[in-house]
């Protein structure tokens, strides 16, 4: 899989930008609002991680610079900005995946910069990877909120389907979270109800008694807003 990690600052770009950008002659809280208008969607965020992972994978091939961002280019102006900007976009923003593959190839292709500052996740737990999507998950070190959509497809493939949530794939993963403010499971009934309502609620329950326990020391977020 082609690594894109997190967005890349030049130092002499840096250097040019302080010297001709009047944003950077403003104070700090001036900027954060600015920052926060253009960054920060009043809806969910639905990542196209998949023509995300197709960029990635031509320029591992090919060298060719992919298009120009319409939103994060901001972060690219100098290093100041790039710390700013991912902190609003990543810490403000919430983020909504359709299932576990999606979330899993987002959180990658971030890297380990920018995962740790997002705070609030909503994903479909269904089809593969979910044990590298929940890995990742545990490193996102400030997330804050966690919601997660099961229905009919969760536990396919597993030894028990429709009957214990906890069996459901990368779910071991998925309980090595801390430090989690809110967790919810919603059951989502569009074709038909595949748990017991008692049984979602008892496995919320157990989920949330344990990720919103305290990180250790070592797991604590580098940065918060």
């Amino acid at each position: 899989m082609p690594r894109s990690g997190p967005l890349r600052v030049t130092r002499a770009a840096s250097r040019r930008a302080k010297a001709v950008c009047p944003l950077l002659h403003l104070p700090p809280e001036i900027r954060s609002i600015i920052f926060q208008f253009v960054l920060v969607e009043s809806a969910p965020l639905q990542p196209n991680v998949r023509a995300l992972f197709r960029l990635a994978e031509r320029y591992e091939q090919t060298q060719e610079r992919p298009p120009p961002e319409t939103v994060l280019s901001l972060a690219r102006t100098c290093e100041q900005f790039f710390f700013e900007a991912i902190d609003i976009y990543y810490g403000l923003n919430r983020f909504e995946f359709r299932n576990n593959y999606d979330l899993y190839v987002f959180l990658y292709m971030i890297g380990s910069e920018c995962r740790c500052r997002i705070h609030h996740i909503r994903t479909w737990v269904r089809g593969c990877q979910a044990k590298d999507a929940f890995e990742l998950l545990a490193q996102c070190t400030s997330l804050r909120t966690l919601s997660l959509v099961v229905n009919y497809e969760t536990l396919e493939g597993t030894k028990h389907p429709q009957e214990d949530l906890l069996a459901a794939r990368g779910m071991k993963s998925l309980r090595k979270v801390r430090g989690l403010r809110n967790l919810e499971i919603v059951h989502d009934k569009t074709r038909g109800a595949w748990f017991r309502d008692a049984h979602v609620q008892e496995v919320t329950d157990i989920l949330r008694s344990e990720l919103t326990s305290p990180r250790t020391e070592q797991e604590h977020p580098t940065g918060e807003i």
